[in-house]
């Protein structure tokens, strides 16, 4: 079980007619549906937090297990939230509210072989825009793969959408 030594990564548990995870409630993406629905951003605190246990997720993927996540998004990223008080009892979520984030989702995850540095091209895996213009292209990719969706990823949170497609020429409309 690749996750069960990183407490940034979701632990798979087993198989029992599926995959069998450590339950985690939300993803990302719900939280952030969450409180924009309740106008409301993720504070600064919360964004760093968020950043801070995608990166300690990538940083054992890639120092240790050697291995590209290639679909780090907010939808595999889940989410346990801890309410303030004043959210607990309203039962609304805030941009004080604790995050604790565990990125998920490994199944099409790549090594980099030991003394290598770079994948060969493979068949293409990853969400447009979170992908990178490497993968895109169907190139080697390596571990900066992952640091452009997490750049990616700090974008969304800071202005509450993606880049568009303007913004990123040449890239494709769909990804495996």
């Amino acid at each position: 079980n690749m996750a069960a030594e990183c407490r940034f990564l979701v632990t798979t548990l087993g198989w029992w007619d599926g995959i069998v995870m450590e339950y985690v409630p939300y993803s990302l993406l719900n939280v952030t549906n969450v409180l924009v629905t309740q106008k409301v951003s993720f504070g600064a605190g919360q964004r760093l937090k968020i950043l801070g246990d995608v990166l300690g997720a990538l940083s054992f993927m890639h120092g240790t297990l050697r291995r590209v996540h290639r679909d780090v998004k907010a939808e595999n990223i889940l989410a346990a939230v801890t309410r303030c008080a004043e959210c607990r009892a309203t039962g609304l979520m805030c941009g004080e509210c604790g995050l604790a984030c565990k990125l998920t989702d490994l199944a099409d995850s790549a090594l980099i072989p030991a003394g290598e540095g770079s994948h060969p091209a493979a068949e293409l895996v990853g969400t447009v825009p979170y992908c990178s213009p490497e993968i895109d292209a169907g190139l080697a990719f390596s571990f900066g793969a992952d640091m452009w969706a997490a750049g990616i990823l700090a974008l969304e949170l800071a202005v509450r959408q993606l880049p568009t497609r303007d913004a990123v020429p040449g890239r494709t409309e769909h990804l495996a």
